[in-house]
Formats: structure tokens, C-alpha cells, sequence
């Protein structure tokens, strides 16, 4: 957004772009929370994070400024962060980590199994437990 029009926001609704960065950025920690070690440090979130946040926030600022409905930058940045909006859900998701954000340690997966252990072997014929039947 141009800076005039970020001025504007602020004057015509104070604290409007503060409480809307703090909501989508709370939400975004909440759908990552499962998978992703969140909140994501201050100093640096992934810049994956940072453009769907900027895409989210820059849709809800024009929402509240007024969009023109016959505008294609405006359906563009709609299409934005519809995008970035699907993106999340996705990363929320995702098994086999699409995105390349930090895990958490507990999700971190050093042996391929991710719950459990198998309960099958597929070393022994079909054979085998009988033979180990009749030494018994």
C-alpha cells in the first residue's frame, strides 16, 4: 500500500492495521501450531510467513478503505490472499512438509515412523509360524 493510503487508514480507523496484523499473525501461529515451532521469532519469521501475512493485511486494509468492485488491481490482490489463505491451510496440513518451516521437535521424525511402531514383519514367510509351532 502507498504510504498516503496507509496514513488514511490510520486517521479515518486508529489502530485498525495494528489490531488486523495481530489477528492474522495469531491465527497463522494457531493453524502452524500442530506442525511448526510458533510463534515464529520476532526478529525474523520465514519469509514465506511474512508475504502471507502482507497479502492477508493488504486485503483487509483495502476491505476497510473500499474497494472498487470494477478494479482489477483489487480483485488481484483478492486473488492474493485467497492464494495466501490456501497456502496456509496447506502448511497446516501438509504430511509430507511442503514448506520449509521450522518443526517442532517433537514433530521431527528421525526413524520414518511417525506413530507407533509396525506391528508386522516382512522378513517371515507366510510359512514360519508354523514351523515355529510344531518346535514348541
Amino acid at each position: 500500500m502507498p504510504p498516503g493510503e496507509v496514513d488514511q487508514l490510520e486517521v479515518q480507523h486508529p489502530g485498525y492495521l495494528d489490531m488486523v496484523l495481530e489477528d492474522w499473525s495469531a491465527e497463522i501461529d494457531a493453524r502452524l501450531t500442530k506442525r511448526y515451532t510458533v510463534p515464529f521469532s520476532a526478529g525474523s519469521p520465514p519469509r514465506v510467513i511474512q508475504r502471507w501475512l502482507c497479502s492477508l493485511v493488504t486485503r483487509e486494509a483495502y476491505l476497510k478503505l473500499g474497494v472498487s468492485p470494477n478494479s482489477a488491481q483489487d480483485e488481484l490482490l483478492i486473488a492474493q490472499a485467497e492464494k495466501a489463505e490456501a497456502n496456509l491451510l496447506e502448511a497446516a496440513d501438509a504430511q509430507n512438509g511442503l514448506f520449509g518451516l521450522p518443526l517442532r521437535d517433537d514433530a521431527r521424525n528421525t526413524s520414518g515412523v511417525s506413530k507407533g511402531r509396525p506391528k508386522v514383519r516382512s522378513d517371515k514367510s507366510p510359512y514360519d509360524w508354523l514351523n515355529n509351532q510344531g518346535r514348541d
